[in-house]
């Protein structure tokens, strides 16, 4: 074997728990449950709002307030891929082309079939995966939806991927077990060595052989192990990972806002919210974190800015 030649490898360091919180009650009532953005002034999230004595699914971030975006309420989930292409889901499923939000299950029969849907992920608005309540995962090729797997009993709570060769869906049903597959580019299976004892909401993907689960608690899967990184003491509700600084960031119930740096993980209960608010969704933009949730049957945004 030759070993003259150097392989330089890059690991990410640890960053800084160092944030400055702003918090924001929208709405006379109402919760939001996702969030997504291009960048800290044009974030969107999903859910519903009502203001005004109007019902509110999509609500608009421009740097300096929340305004009302779309009136009809029920949304569940927000992903997309520019600002004038993004899609959100719920018990109908809507496409923003720039200039407005196209009805697109009303277009097919397949997306109208199953609905309500829950979560959704794809490399591009050709190439889509929604998940709905019923166990089913519904693709979408741009054109039209084809039911590509169905997992009786359980419910699809959230979808993540790194290709369209590896892409990952869990979910549950009132009690675990816990329902945990991926797709490999030709078919959907079980995801090995998984403890579906647990209870699982949530997933993100660092890589095929390094994932996070959010659940009772935070989980890892390294290579073929799988075990409990982090105990939160409540549910998680949502997982994401930042691929530029490594850090991860976690949501749940009783204030659950938590970090990790790359070293350890930090709780933000009594930082950044101390009124037992339930955070649910998560979206990272430029240097800013935003969850999502309510309080006291009334919308709650928690925005985050690393100094």
């Amino acid at each position: 074997k030759d070993t003259s030649e150097k392989v330089i490898g890059r690991t990410l360091g640890a960053t800084s728990h160092n944030y400055v919180w702003e918090e924001y009650t929208i709405g006379e009532s109402g919760a939001l449950y996702d969030v997504w953005g291009t960048d800290e002034n044009n974030v969107y999230a999903v859910g519903g709002v009502r203001i005004n004595d109007t019902t509110y699914g999509v609500i608009h971030w421009d740097g300096t307030e929340w305004k009302p975006e779309l009136k009809v309420g029920g949304k569940y989930a927000i992903y997309g891929f520019d600002r004038d292409d993004i899609w959100i889901t719920g018990t109908s499923i809507y496409h923003y082309n720039g200039s407005n939000w196209i009805r697109v299950s009303d277009q097919d029969p397949i997306l109208n079939e199953y609905i309500t849907y829950t979560c959704l992920w794809g490399p591009s608005s050709e190439n889509l995966y929604f998940g709905n309540q019923g166990g089913k995962i519904v693709h979408w090729d741009g054109r039209r939806g084809r039911l590509v797997s169905v997992n009786e009993g359980k419910f699809i709570k959230d979808i993540d991927g790194v290709s369209n060769e590896f892409i990952v869906a869990v979910g549950t049903s009132l009690v675990p077990p816990s329902l945990a597959i991926y797709f490999d580019g030709l078919v959907w299976a079980e995801f090995p060595n998984v403890d579906n004892l647990y209870s699982i909401n949530s997933v993100a993907i660092v890589n095929k052989k390094h994932i996070y689960w959010g659940g009772e608690g935070v989980f890892e899967t390294r290579g073929n192990s799988f075990e409990k990184t982090y105990s939160s003491g409540y549910y998680i509700w949502d997982i994401d990972y930042n691929h530029e600084t490594g850090e991860v960031y976690a949501s749940g119930s009783f204030d659950g806002i938590y970090i990790h740096n790359g070293i350890e993980w930090k709780s933000y209960k009594n930082i950044a919210s101390s009124d037992g608010s339930q955070y649910v969704g998560i979206c990272r933009v430029d240097d800013k974190v935003f969850f999502v949730g309510s309080n006291d049957y009334k919308a709650k945004i928690i925005i985050g800015e690393k100094r």
